[in-house]
């Protein structure tokens, strides 16, 4: 059985990493998930999905018995090990070289259509 203590130690725990790593905004686990989104694997939100089950068990006592302990440690364990490698440094990097790589295709496309139109008029 879990110790509802560590279990919540736990849970404060992965809220902040994914507060710090992906940006994810809420108050509970389940709206930091939820926000974070595409930028957290399916599968890990399977497993985040299997804490805030367990999470919601935590206040009944006959059913916070039923929660799996080995499932729960698992899931935290690989959340954690995932944001534990996350760069948020190297998101934003990212996210900005694929803006102004989009933004330089795009003025390459219209400088070329500009050149087109001027030779199909006669004018180059």
């Amino acid at each position: 059985m879990i110790d509802p203590e560590v279990f919540e130690n736990e849970v404060a725990a992965l809220e902040t990493l994914l507060g710090e790593k992906l940006s994810a905004r809420g108050k509970t686990l389940s709206a930091r998930l939820d926000h974070a989104g595409r930028r957290l694997p399916r599968r890990l939100h399977k497993l985040g999905k299997v804490i805030t089950a367990a999470q919601s068990w935590a206040g009944h006592p006959r059913m916070w018995r039923m929660v799996e302990p080995d499932k729960v440690d698992a899931a935290f364990a690989e959340i954690t090990t995932y944001l534990e490698t996350v760069d948020p440094a190297d998101r934003r990097r990212a996210a900005l070289l694929g803006m102004f790589g989009a933004l330089v295709f795009n003025l390459l496309l219209v400088f070329a259509l500009s050149i087109v139109m001027l030779k199909w008029q006669g004018l180059l």
